[in-house]
């Protein structure tokens, strides 16, 4: 069942970094008159074999591209037009359509990596970050192109999923948002079939810190996957990496309260993790301020000037590292 959500809020966030996609743009201007504007963008990626069961993991890259002539003289076709994909191993082959147009396709040639996060694995993560096209047609003479790199329209800087009871609670950030429609979250049994489960109304334009959250009821005692899928007002949408949550991990989400705080004790509630923790306030520039053993489930902080600071929990018996962000004020 999907649910709809319809407003982003302030909340205690989780952090869980990793790369935001980006997508290539150029346009190539012809002698007779007419401009070929190229934009791709590698959206996901498929496992070649279907499985990740072996050692070695072959992807193919999907990307989604939009080609357009405008102009005088614009031509029916080109001659040649076909791209290529830098990714971490080197460059893959991606076809494109000499007529233009807009669709979804896959790369010729597969990213070989030796890796265990194979169900996890976004262009990102597989360094997929250079687009190349070669171009022949009326009055455009054979020629590569490097498209220029730009970043999708949502700055996406965290994506976590964390059992709460018999629910899961999911948290994300917006570092700005252009053209923002709405958020959809998927869920996943095995890594690979994912289905929309939440919907998430976006804010449309922000150079602001936003923050979300969503929850899912519906949970299970085996291992579940969710992706966030963000989809702008034109239809374009994009991925963020996948996030597991492990049946055999799901601990009570650590809280640090108040937040924000205002002259008043800071104080850090490691529910059913107490015990075996390290808990280390960074600021914004990284530099570590304070570092305190955990020996109860409460800890107090020491005092905080104004500003925003980065907690870390480390939880040693499970080898488990949160990241929160609290603000001083």
């Amino acid at each position: 069942m999907k649910h709809l959500v319809t407003r982003a809020f302030s909340a205690l966030v989780i952090l869980s970094l990793f790369s935001v996609l980006a997508k290539g743009q150029c346009t190539i201007s012809s002698k007779d008159g007419y401009d070929v504007n190229i934009s791709i963008t590698a959206t996901s990626v498929k496992i070649q074999n279907g499985s990740c069961d072996d050692n070695w993991y072959n992807y193919n890259i999907v990307y989604k591209y939009d080609i357009s002539f405008t102009g005088e003289n614009t031509p029916k076709s080109l001659w040649t037009l076909q791209g290529r994909l830098g990714c971490e191993d080197g460059s893959h082959f991606i076809p494109l359509p000499n007529e233009g147009g807009s669709g979804e396709m896959t790369s010729g040639s597969n990213v070989t990596r030796r890796n265990s996060d194979c169900k996890t694995a976004t262009p990102a993560s597989l360094g997929c970050e250079k687009f190349v096209i070669t171009i022949n047609g009326p009055g455009i003479s054979t020629q590569e192109v490097e498209c220029k790199i730009e970043a999708l329209p949502v700055d996406l800087i965290s994506f976590d999923a964390e059992k709460v009871g018999d629910m899961v609670v999911l948290e994300w950030s917006t570092a700005m948002e252009l053209n923002n429609d709405y958020f959809t979250v998927e869920k996943s049994t095995d890594g690979e079939n994912f289905e929309d489960i939440i919907e998430v109304v976006g804010s449309g334009n922000s150079n602001d810190v936003l923050h979300y959250s969503a929850t899912d009821f519906e949970t299970l005692s085996t291992p579940v996957y969710y992706r966030l899928r963000q989809t702008d007002f034109d239809g374009t949408t994009s991925y963020s990496s996948v996030v597991l949550v492990k049946s055999n991990e799901l601990q009570e989400k650590i809280t640090v309260y108040p937040n924000p705080n205002i002259d008043s004790e800071v104080k850090v509630d490691l529910g059913l993790n107490a015990g075996a923790n390290t808990i280390v306030v960074k600021g914004i520039d990284g530099q570590i301020l304070q570092t305190k053993v955990a020996t109860t489930q409460i800890v107090s902080l020491d005092e905080l000037p104004r500003g925003v600071y980065f907690i870390q929990i480390e939880n040693h018996s499970k080898s488990n590292l949160k990241t929160i962000k609290f603000i001083q004020k």
